[in-house]
């Protein structure tokens, strides 16, 4: 897990890292102990790294270039959601407050199991 600033609260979280997204990382190769370095100074934005051209310049040639990064992070959470992590994880991870995420995600969870509790209880 790698610890970044939440660009919309400016409070510093865990933001987690898939074991499969750990190897990319391991293997892309780190020349310094940042992927992105805060001592060089990127350009005229308010934060330290432009991360538009890069991201874009990656996507173009695969033919993604309509991938934005609202889109990547949509996907993030719809594909946590439906696969039953909890509302209020996808909400920690993703910076949201739990009801905003339980509005967009909730929709998504597979069947919770639990409701076969009012079926089985005692009476």
């Amino acid at each position: 897990m790698q610890s970044a600033p939440d660009a919309k609260d400016k409070e510093e979280r865990t933001v987690p890292l898939t074991q499969e997204f750990r190897e990319f990382l391991a293997g892309y190769g780190r020349p310094t102990p940042f992927m992105l370095r805060p001592d060089v100074e990127q350009g005229k934005s308010l934060y330290r790294y432009d991360f538009d051209r890069p991201y874009y310049r990656h996507l173009e040639p695969l033919g993604f270039r309509w991938v934005t990064p609202h889109i990547m992070r949509h996907t993030f959470g719809s594909l946590l959601a439906s696969r039953g992590c909890s509302i209020y994880k996808i909400a920690t991870w993703m910076g949201d407050e739990v009801a905003t995420t339980q509005k967009h995600y909730a929709k998504l969870l597979p069947i919770d199991p639990d409701i076969e509790l009012a079926s089985t209880a005692q009476g």
